[in-house]
């Protein structure tokens, strides 16, 4: 994913930030994951292996 974002934009960075909605934890699991964006205004959201699950 970064050395196609790195293609796309010439800059090989993504910014990582916290995954969580306030009051919660920090998402560990990607259960937590999807039980984030399902509890916030994301629309959507990639998980490691290539999984893209939106709403």
């Amino acid at each position: 994913m970064l050395a196609h974002f790195g293609t796309l934009t010439g800059v090989p960075a993504l910014i990582n930030t916290s995954l969580n909605v306030k009051g919660k934890p920090i998402s560990g699991t990607p259960q937590m994951a999807i039980k984030c964006l399902a509890s916030s205004g994301m629309d959507g959201l990639l998980l490691d292996g290539g999984w893209w699950v939106t709403k």
